[in-house]
């Protein structure tokens, strides 16, 4: 099931909020910020998938993820919806939990669409949740999910 629930923090102690404009659209050998670090993000072609390193020295970049099965317990969406499977399919790229959306822009919102698995070639409705501007958007993700997307510029992270 999904849930939401907005958390009422200043910008500034938020984790992953940038204290600047909004993210660039990631690309390979890109730039990326110290906040986005070990987080993964998918390409439009929706093959490609990147992550954000820290080359050292105060430089941090996209580089392509050489996995053929990508997991996280941070993902980062950046404008076109980033989909992704979840526990109800082999090969899950978002595990079930607490996740918080963090805005990476002061009137940012994170949204999520979640479709849950009811049992074999079944899938439910879409759950929709989408925050308010500018706040970290809460949502719990289904053991059976099926899959998810993912919008606005956000940075999602698992809680634990």
């Amino acid at each position: 099931m999904l849930t939401a629930a907005a958390v009422v923090v200043g910008l500034s102690t938020v984790p992953g909020v940038a204290a600047h404009a909004a993210p660039r659209t990631p690309q390979p050998d890109a730039d990326c910020s110290l906040n986005l670090v070990d987080a993964l993000t998918r390409l439009p072609d929706d093959e490609t998938t990147l992550v954000c390193v820290d080359q050292g020295g105060g430089s941090y970049r996209w580089v392509t993820y050489d996995s053929p099965y990508p997991m996280s317990d941070r993902w980062f969406s950046y404008g076109p919806e980033l989909r992704l499977r979840g526990q109800g399919l082999r090969n899950p790229e978002m595990m079930s939990g607490r996740w918080t959306g963090y805005p990476q822009d002061p009137d940012g919102r994170c949204g999520a669409e979640q479709i849950e698995v009811l049992r074999a070639g079944e899938v439910g409705p879409a759950q929709t949740v989408t925050g308010r501007p500018g706040e970290p958007t809460e949502i719990t993700v289904s053991p059976t999910m099926y899959s998810i997307e993912l919008t606005g510029h956000c940075l999602w992270q698992q809680a634990g």
